[in-house]
């Protein structure tokens, strides 16, 4: 198979909202969800103007024995900057939101005095919502808040290199021409349903998540349909930079 980045769109099965419950799937993958607050899916019309895209690099791990081996997370790891860049183009800020499942994997305040801090780079800190689970026994440290913050676009690599952590991490990001911590903060606090989803994609460029095993993206935009995607991402240089590549 020739080794290239795949977008599929996924709008269709993503906002299925019947098939992800069935199958006990996060609505949405879990974008823009803030673990312990319900989410309150009911109208996924609300989001049927939106554009949703499954990117991969279509080559896969071969040495696990399964029949539908997944795409391999290192071809995605060294080319995530890459496709980083090009989707957030000239002029835009990223802001970022990791969500870990303790502290040893992701430590708010550790960021915040080492990385963020000392590069001014803004950041909003929300304290936890309250999750009703009995951790006691467990060698788990709980997390301090919700940590969403803006990145240098200097440092895109950073972002596999330190947070690529499967399964202990969720990472998103917002790509925008204007500051976005302002408006995430204000939908923080409103209840968690397509409307406050929707309002996100208005006030961003491009929005993704990173598969739980790094190794795709989900991007979600409204201002952008495939082919404006596919130009954003320079296709089919990236698919000679893909095939040139060396192997994993």
């Amino acid at each position: 198979m020739t080794v290239e980045l795949e977008i599929r769109d996924v709008r269709k099965t993503l906002l299925d909202y019947e098939f992800h419950r069935e199958h006990g799937n996060p609505l949405l993958q879990g974008f823009f969800e803030f673990w312990g607050r319900p989410r309150q899916f009911s109208k996924p019309h609300i989001l049927a103007d939106c554009s949703f895209f499954d990117l991969h690099v279509t080559a896969y791990v071969q040495d696990w024995g399964a029949h539908n081996p997944p795409p391999h997370p290192g071809i995605f790891k060294r080319f995530f900057p890459v496709i980083l860049r090009r989707l957030m183009g000239p002029e835009t800020r990223l802001t970022l939101f990791v969500q870990p499942t303790d502290r040893d994997s992701f430590d708010e305040v550790n960021v915040i005095e080492t990385l963020l801090a000392p590069q001014d780079l803004p950041y909003i800190l929300f304290s936890k919502t309250q999750v009703h689970a009995d951790f006691s026994g467990l060698p788990i440290r709980p997390n301090v808040g919700y940590l969403v913050f803006e990145w240098s676009a200097a440092m895109l690599a950073d972002i596999a290199e330190r947070w690529f952590l499967s399964p202990m991490l969720s990472i998103e990001g917002y790509i925008s021409r204007e500051p976005a911590l302002e408006a995430i903060a204000a939908l923080y606090f409103r209840a968690d349903t397509e409307e406050r989803v929707r309002e996100l994609l208005r006030k961003v460029e491009i929005a993704f998540k990173v598969w739980p095993d790094n190794n795709g993206l989900l991007v979600l935009t409204d201002k952008l349909d495939l082919g404006g995607i596919k130009e954003r991402l320079q296709l089919a240089d990236l698919n000679r930079l893909l095939r040139e590549a060396p192997p994993v």
